[in-house]
């Protein structure tokens, strides 16, 4: 097999694919926090063994399209938290739902928390008191869902597409070799 044909291979372009559908719905009309890269970066800590491309590919896709959608104080923290998120995602030892629904929420639940830990620590729009803490981890409930909401769905098509494009690439191999 020549080196064209190794790169392009089903698991390859079926990987491609999700990376620009992925970078692609960052300019879609969403809610806040609903977002199909925290999805990718589990995903990408669950499938990739060179972790730099786990890390690589949630990271620059934020960077790029945040270059179009605006700059903000928080990018750094969002940045650092999908590459824990990726870290979650290498310890998803079996494409099973209730590990992906668990990284999921896991990955929602440290998002939250560090992103909002910022916007108290790092913004003036809450007071720096513990009631200026509470206020901000209230008000940011809303976006929690979106996160957790956006996660799940996008973590189910990417690791139920995943499972899909295997089953379906063992069964066609098998076919092909008994014609």
């Amino acid at each position: 097999m020549n080196q064209a044909s190794s790169i392009f291979t089903s698991k390859n372009l079926f990987l491609l694919f999700l990376i620009v559908m992925v970078a692609l719905s960052r300019f879609l009309p969403l809610p806040p926090n609903f977002s199909a890269v925290g999805a990718l970066a589990l995903f990408g800590g669950f499938l990739w063994k060179d972790q730099k491309w786990a890390l690589l590919v949630p990271v620059v896709i934020m960077m790029v399209s945040d270059l179009f959608l605006g700059l903000h104080v928080m990018m750094t923290l969002v940045y650092l938290s999908f590459a824990a998120t990726v870290l979650i995602g290498q310890k998803i030892k079996k494409n099973h739902w209730l590990s992906v629904a668990g990284g999921a929420f896991l990955s929602s639940a440290l998002f939250f928390v560090v992103t909002n830990l910022g916007v108290w620590w790092m913004t003036d729009m809450y007071a720096s008191s513990v009631q200026g803490l509470v206020n901000c981890f209230v008000a940011a409930v809303p976006f929690f869902k979106n996160t957790l909401a956006s996660q799940l769905l996008f973590s189910a098509v990417l690791f139920g597409g995943y499972a899909f494009t295997r089953n379906w690439s063992s069964v066609s191999s098998a076919t092909a070799t008994t014609r």
